[in-house]
């Protein structure tokens, strides 16, 4: 993993709406690197990147 000052984690829900799609989408447009998503459907891999995250970000459905 070689991070950047850009770097975030999305930790929320299960992602029943798919609201944390839409969220990630926004943060990437405005230029952070969306390195985990911690929902439903996040995987092993993003889970172990979490720790080196500048900020981590709480998601809540129909936030």
């Amino acid at each position: 993993f070689e991070g950047t000052p850009y770097d975030v984690a999305i930790i929320g829900d299960y992602n029943i709406g798919g609201d944390a799609w839409s969220s990630r989408i926004l943060l990437e447009e405005i230029g952070l690197r969306v390195v985990a998503q911690w929902s439903g459907d996040g995987t092993l891999t993003e889970m172990k990147a979490t720790p080196n995250v500048k900020l981590n970000l709480i998601h809540c459905y129909r936030s």
